[in-house]
Formats: C-alpha cells, structure tokens, sequence
C-alpha cells in the first residue's frame, strides 16, 4: 500500500512538473514574440505606431569656450516614439549621461580676510589681542571636471523616403546636474599678511585634490540636439550633436577655470525597441 502511495505521489509531481515546464516554455515564448518582431519591413511606419525601447551610448563632451580636451562617457535611458505621420514621428528620452572635460589649464586667484586672537598675560590680567589679516591665493595648475547629469529629451523626427530607413531630427534637449566634481592638479602660492604689524609668510605647495563643485555651476541647461538615425530591424543606431546655450560657470572662482565656456557633446547610442500599437 505505502508503495502504492508514493508512486501515485511521484506521479502527481512528475505531471506537475511537466506542466509547470509548459507553462513557463509558454511564458518565455510569448515574451519573446514581443520583444523579437519582424511584423514590417524596416524604417516602414504607419500613423500612430508607437515605439518604446532601451538605449545605450558613448559621448565626447568639452567646454566650448574653454581649453580642455575631450572626455569620454556615457549615456543609458529609455525611448518613446509615435508618429502623426508615415514619415513624421515625435520622440520623447529621458536618460542620465556621465560628461565634462579633461585638462582644463587656469590660473584662479583669490583674496580673503580673517582676524586672529592673541592671548597673552600682562601681570595677573589676560590680554587678547585681535591682528586683522589677509589671505592671497595664486593657484596654476590643470582641472578635470566630472558632470552626471539627468537628460530628457523632445524631439521630432523627418524619415525623407517612406521606404528608407533613415531620418534627421532635432528639438530641445534640457540638461539637470545631480552629481559634479573636480580634481585640481597643480601649486598654489599661498601668502598671509598681517595689517597690524605688516608682516607676512608666503608658502609655495603641490596640489593635487578632489572637489564637488555643485554649487559652483548652473545646475540647469539647455541644448539642440541634430543628428541622424538609422534603423536596422527592432535596432535604431544614432548620431547627434548637442548646441548648448547656457554658460556653466556661477561662481568667481568657476568663472575664472571655465570662462564662458558652455557644455558641447557628441553622441553615438543604439536603441533596441518594441512596437507595441
């Protein structure tokens, strides 16, 4: 009788399993069927498709304005499309992108005053006496800048051919710093005075230092973007540049590394999208 029981119970999980195994051979089958498509031929677009996807990129990002070299960095975020039109569609990112520039050579200066207390006993009374001063600061050296910005994006997109596979596009592109920093290698002289009694000691030292810098810079700004894409399948490969407006610099100090200078950025990415209407 026991082993009657245990084989009806090996049985029953034995068509368990088969029918687990079905159901998830179903499950991964059906979402293959939505995430690997070849309902249209490529670049054909009806009105009213909508597309959604994933896209990743690299970018070269600098300071136009100031004398630094190319970064290299990155780029991920997710991509809407629709179209009003078989060769007209509105293109809606958002992403965060990791740029800024390397090697930026400045000189900052800077001047700052303090008062120092001096105690000393005359007698059986303490005496404190105030030495007013100033700090002058000559910095030279080299500054890597290191930007994290959230990206969305709006644009509208032209395909020239109704067969083709490729459209231009532009629109606004609108920036949000949430991390920055900078690392500053190179010396600063540094002399201290003291007004009271005219004298003063001036030092001379190696810097090489990490800094966030938010509050240094605009937080916000706004670029437009041009750029070309290309589609092969469910992929859409994609080149642009980003016209910047706004200069970055918002404090003295900034304003005397970067000028005037205003992000620029070159882009290559890739998108794997659905269509899911």
């Amino acid at each position: 009788m026991k082993r009657i029981i245990f084989i009806l119970i090996t049985a029953a999980f034995a068509v368990s399993g088969v029918q687990a195994q079905s159901a998830l051979k179903k499950g991964f089958n059906n979402f293959k069927s939505l995430i690997v498509q070849h309902e249209k031929p490529t670049g054909v677009h009806d009105t009213w498709d909508l597309y959604a996807g994933l896209k990743v990129g690299i970018n070269g990002s600098r300071f136009m304005g100031a004398n630094g070299k190319f970064k290299p960095g990155f780029y991920v975020g997710a991509t809407v499309e629709t179209f009003f039109h078989p060769q007209w569609g509105i293109d809606f990112e958002i992403g965060y992108s990791h740029q800024g520039a390397k090697g930026i050579s400045a000189v900052t200066n800077s001047h700052s005053t303090f008062r120092t207390a001096l105690e000393r006993e005359e007698g059986a009374e303490h005496i404190t006496i105030y030495h007013d001063c100033t700090r002058d600061s000559h910095t030279t050296g080299t500054y890597d800048v290191n930007l994290d910005y959230l990206n969305t994006t709006y644009l509208i997109r032209w395909y020239p051919k109704r067969h083709l596979p490729l459209s231009v596009y532009t629109g606004v592109h609108v920036y949000r710093i949430i991390h920055s920093s900078m690392h500053l290698r190179g010396e600063r002289t540094q002399t201290v005075s003291d007004l009271v009694d005219g004298t003063s000691t001036t030092d001379t030292y190696a810097v090489d230092a990490k800094e966030k810098i938010n509050d240094d810079l605009h937080r916000g700004d706004v670029a437009i973007p041009l750029g070309v894409s290309y589609e092969v399948g469910q992929w859409q490969f994609d080149a642009r540049y980003n016209f910047s407006f706004r200069h970055l610099a918002k404090s003295n100090r900034m304003k005397q590394i970067l000028g005037n200078g205003t992000n620029s950025l070159v882009m290559l990415s890739a998108a794997y999208r659905i269509h899911f209407f």
